[in-house]
């Protein structure tokens, strides 16, 4: 099984120099994720697809792309994944199918749609019940981080860095720091999706 995240920009037009989210987004997706064109592609000019083979993965990497995106000022990003199988891989991912293309692009109109920037899509109804539940409440909090608490929320899911390296590079203190992660309710975060990796690990034992 893999996991492929469909993602648009949200408002991409109303930002006059996409470079400040565009040039982000490259490099962050070359460094983590290899030559563009393979297991991920950019296409329309705002929109991307990725693969993982890991679909556990997913959710933070959805989490990590949208910390990085809203670092930049009136950007967000919508993130449909699908989880299946790539039943022809090409070697290019603009040309493979399967399933999980298939529930991912399906998902991403539905989305639009909802005006919703994340959601799962598995095949297994009760358990995208399950999963997108718990996805809507922590998006309560992920669409409204300030480019700050972005910034923060990027280094915990991805950067792995201490609270305390956080705050000495940007110059502020220990107890600000840990206001502007309470606000941005990362804990909950962190423990949500800890719950639904362990949710899609359980899936995929089961359809092996």
């Amino acid at each position: 099984m893999i996991a492929i995240l469909t993602g648009d920009i949200i408002a991409s037009r109303k930002q006059l120099d996409t470079n400040l989210w565009l040039l982000p987004l490259k490099s962050w997706l070359a460094l983590n994720h290899g030559e563009q064109g393979i297991a991920w592609d950019i296409y329309r000019g705002d929109s991307f697809q990725l693969k993982l083979t890991r679909p556990a993965d997913a959710l933070k990497t959805a989490i990590q792309l949208k910390s990085l995106l809203k670092q930049t000022k009136g950007i967000d990003v919508r993130i449909a994944i699908g989880i299946g199988h790539e039943s022809f891989n090409s070697q290019k991912i603009m040309e493979s199918q399967g399933s999980a293309f298939v529930r991912s692009g399906e998902l991403v109109d539905k989305l639009k749609n909802k005006k919703q920037s994340l959601a799962i899509g598995t095949g297994n109804e009760t358990l995208d019940t399950e999963l997108n539940l718990i996805i809507r409440l922590i998006l309560l909090t992920m669409d409204h981080w300030s480019p700050a608490e972005a910034s923060l929320a990027s280094l915990l899911f991805h950067k792995h860095q201490s609270i305390q390296a956080y705050a000495e590079a940007l110059g502020i203190s220990i107890s600000t720091t840990s206001e502007r992660k309470k606000r941005a309710h990362l804990d909950e975060i962190v423990d949500a999706e800890k719950f639904i990796r362990s949710k899609i690990e359980t899936y995929e034992k089961g359809m092996g």
